[in-house]
């Protein structure tokens, strides 16, 4: 296969269905393959529909001009996509190794963070008896894959697993063999997009714009930054790889931790990605936790005791999704009218700015909130504070777990469910499995049980 021609198209459904009418059939594009919505079965799930054309072979001179003209005329928006000549990546075995491994075998550098963190496992809800330290591997050349996990590729053949969530069944592009020692193997060929060097190194941070993952999971990878050895490797101003999912929510509250203006190199979640000069931090991996976190943040945003005390009830009324089952609180009127006689006050988070929750979390000593990522703002409260985590029949722990790892004191009020046989089964014929129907419930608070736990905390 000669190189590879890809035009990367945000497309509505009419616009998709006018460049097959008005494009396709002009003669330039002789030989071009249109995938469609295939491309979102090859690639990955995006928030966007996305199209891809790919041409196979040796491209004339020229032909990529004449191509981007014939767009530019026929869907009239020159801003909507982008034209690159690409290298497909093929079908490969790999071998899963460390980020050490990685830069010895690639002549690159590796180094650990002088403190090391104290890790609880929230699948053994027991801490880890050994510290581990944050890691990184600074290499001259990878390919990162965002989705589904942000994993890297050196050397053509040497895949880096521990850099996002560890997701055997389906990681993009990748696929893996246990009956053979577990090795895996590149996948259905794909374009690799070439991001231009910047001179200094870029350091990959990747994420979930979910909020409790972007907290606990993603965000805390910058502590590399406070590396000596990193810090001179990514220059005064560093160029941070992100998700091009993040709002300005999230990049105002990375350039706020760092304190500074940063270069953000935006990644679409679809395809593959080849970076010259790459920092590549270690994960914080999400069925992991570690006080060193929610210390991190406290430092960085320099939060102490509080000007005034807080008690708040986060609403989850605006959940995603809001008229589906997400653990909301039925009887939310009743649970808000109690809870004002003892001096809380009720918020809902969505609307607010990242600075806005800060401001907020930083002065609350006790929270009361149904399951959910807003309960995650704790590691910009002081420590010490109390919290109630409400919970359906399902009864997490982690959550309660993550708040005490964070230093605060937590109860878990376990709470009757409220559900629809007939949106349930609805759910499940659409192919939504049982475990995540029934831990996504909604539920009735018993007041008099919550005033029960409430006045342990007293």
């Amino acid at each position: 296969m000669g190189p590879v021609l890809v035009i990367a198209l945000a497309l509505s459904s009419e616009e998709s269905a006018l460049l097959n009418q008005e494009i396709l059939s002009d003669p330039i594009l002789n030989g071009m393959t249109f995938l469609g919505d295939v491309a979102r079965d090859d690639f990955s799930p995006s928030v966007f529909a996305r199209s891809w054309l790919v041409w196979r072979g040796n491209l004339p001179t020229g032909l990529a001009e004449k191509i981007l003209r014939a767009f530019r005329e026929a869907i009239g928006l020159p801003n909507k996509f982008a034209v690159e000549t690409l290298e497909p990546l093929m079908a490969q075995r790999v071998e899963v190794v460390s980020l050490r491994t990685a830069a010895a075998a690639t002549g690159g550098e590796f180094g650990r963070h002088q403190e090391a963190d104290t890790i609880f496992d929230m699948h053994a809800r027991t801490y880890n008896p050994l510290a581990r330290p944050l890691e990184f591997a600074a290499l001259s050349h990878a390919i990162v894959l965002p989705s589904a996990s942000w994993k890297v590729l050196t050397a053509d053949r040497l895949y880096i697993e521990e850099v996002g969530y560890v997701e055997r069944e389906r990681p993009h592009l990748v696929e893996c063999w246990p009956e053979f020692g577990a090795s895996w193997t590149i996948r259905a060929a794909g374009p690799v997009f070439n991001i231009p060097s910047a001179g200094h190194f870029t350091f990959l941070l990747g994420g979930d714009a979910a909020h409790y993952h972007l907290l606990l999971n993603w965000l805390p990878r910058l502590k590399m930054l406070d590396d000596p050895r990193v810090a001179m490797l990514v220059g005064e101003y560093p160029r941070i790889a992100i998700s091009n999912r993040f709002t300005h929510k999230e990049t105002s509250l990375i350039e706020r931790l760092l304190g500074r203006e940063i270069d953000f190199v935006r990644v679409p979640e679809v395809g593959a990605y080849r970076f010259s000069n790459l920092i590549i931090p270690s994960f914080f991996s999400h069925h992991e936790l570690t006080p060193a976190v929610a210390d991190w943040y406290r430092a960085k945003l320099l939060i102490g005791p509080p000007t005034r005390e807080r008690r708040i009830y986060i609403s989850r009324a605006d959940a995603r999704a809001a008229s589906t089952p997400r653990r909301k609180v039925i009887n939310e009127a009743e649970v808000i009218a109690y809870l004002s006689i003892h001096g809380f006050e009720a918020v809902e988070l969505g609307g607010m700015s990242m600075d806005e929750q800060i401001a907020l979390f930083r002065e609350v000593t006790f929270v009361v909130a149904p399951h959910g990522a807003g309960l995650a703002n704790m590691v910009f409260a002081p420590p010490n504070a109390n919290a109630v985590v409400l919970e359906n029949s399902w009864a997490h722990q982690f959550i309660a777990d993550m708040l005490k790892i964070s230093g605060h004191c937590a109860s878990i009020l376990v709470c009757e469910d409220s559900y629809s046989e007939v949106y349930e089964s609805e759910l499940r014929q659409l192919g939504y499995p049982d475990t995540e129907i029934q831990r996504s419930r909604d539920m009735i608070v018993d007041c008099v049980e919550l005033q029960r736990v409430i006045e342990k905390h007293f």
